[in-house]
């Protein structure tokens, strides 16, 4: 056998071998189905690879994730950078409650695949699983776009590059978590060439916002920057991004729908009372009103019935002498103020009811005088 042939042999042998380490390494890998948040609150399932913070590190010591569902189930840690590989599509990770991804990369960005892979961050109904991301360049860099659903996110660049966030020409869209950004010098925390959007959770950019900036949130909804400053739906001017460099941004009510002063607060719309609706169902920070005053500003029609037996009414209900038109059902059995406590809701002086084609209109005239009928379940204080 020639030098040759042996040198040949010798090579095929090796490309085996290769091939048989890497399909075992594949096949290592451990999937489960998890669960997450998806952008509209929704919990969903799907069956997700396990990462271990033991992944092997291929060509120009890169992490290479295929397209596809990622879950950190535990706190495990990083430092090479993370790329796509394969064929184009999204990467999406999921943060599990409790645990930590931590990624601290030197002269790369962290986590940086190119413009064929967005990245999507999930977090589950807690929303406690923790992504961190430190790098001297920038920290995270998906060429793809970023979507961010949930989670507790933060981005450090602790050198130059094109801030802690950078997105290219592509979408950088937060819709909910905990997100925060904290660039280099003279650089910005979140920067794309395309739009950012927010549309949910608690946003901080120290250094600013490089780009459009466009504000998306369910409707009756405005972020606060925590100095009386609140910025509704819409594309935010140059003034108002500068407003909101380093400022923590939280979703609140719009004080045009729906507004507070002190213990007492006003629902101006008909949106303005979905928003109380929603402020029924959370007890942790509303505690359903005990104690408050919640007025009726103008002559609203509405279709949602406020409260449930679970989440009833415990404030005081001030028509302010308005008229709110309750419309629902003929299979409804409910007023709008079905679970509104009895000792405690001043709010109809009279209700008329009647049938049109299959739909029931009942209409409230509030003057503030008497209370409103209610179940003799509903208590007056919350349990």
């Amino acid at each position: 056998m020639t030098t040759t042939m042996r040198r040949f042999i010798s090579r095929a042998a090796m490309m085996l071998l290769m091939m048989v380490l890497t399909a075992a390494t594949t096949w290592a890998q451990t999937r489960e189905s998890v669960s997450y948040i998806d952008a509209n609150g929704n919990e969903q399932t799907v069956t997700a690879t396990v990462l271990t913070g033991e992944e092997t590190v291929g060509k120009w010591n890169n992490i290479d994730l295929a397209a596809g569902w990622y879950v950190v189930k535990s706190n495990i840690s990083y430092t090479d950078r993370f790329a796509g590989t394969g064929s184009p599509g999204t990467i999406n990770i999921i943060l599990a409650d409790g645990a930590e991804m931590t990624v601290n990369v030197s002269d790369n960005p962290a986590i940086s695949p190119s413009n064929r892979y967005p990245l999507a961050i999930y977090g589950q109904s807690s929303g406690t699983g923790r992504l961190t991301v430190t790098s001297d360049r920038t920290a995270i860099n998906p060429s793809g776009g970023l979507t961010i659903n949930g989670g507790i996110v933060s981005a450090t660049s602790t050198g130059y590059g094109n801030g802690a966030i950078y997105a290219n020409d592509k979408p950088i869209t937060i819709n909910g978590g905990q997100v925060t950004a904290t660039p280099g010098e003279n650089t910005n925390g979140i920067f794309t060439e395309g739009t950012i959007t927010l549309g949910g959770g608690t946003v901080t950019s120290y250094g600013g916002y490089d780009g459009t900036v466009a504000v998306a949130l369910p409707d009756g909804y405005a972020y606060s920057d925590g100095s009386g400053n609140t910025y509704a739906n819409g594309t935010l001017t140059s003034a108002q991004k500068s407003a909101i460099a380093g400022k923590i941004l939280n979703v609140t009510p719009d004080p045009a729908h729906f507004s507070q002063s002190g213990d007492e607060y006003t629902i101006h719309t008909a949106t303005g009372w979905g928003v109380f609706c929603d402020a029924l169902q959370d007890n942790d920070t509303y505690n359903r009103f005990s104690g408050k005053t919640v007025t009726l500003g103008a002559n609203i029609e509405v279709t949602r019935m406020a409260g449930s037996s679970k989440h009833d009414f415990c404030g005081t209900f001030d028509g302010g002498g308005n008229t709110l038109t309750f419309n629902h059902g003929t299979s409804d059995s409910y007023a709008s103020d079905e679970y509104t406590a009895p000792s405690t809701a001043a709010s109809r002086a009279s209700q008329q009811a009647h049938t049109s084609s299959g739909w029931r209109t009942s209409t409230s005239t509030t003057p503030s005088t008497s209370p409103a009928p209610s179940p003799s379940s509903s208590p007056t204080t919350p349990p």
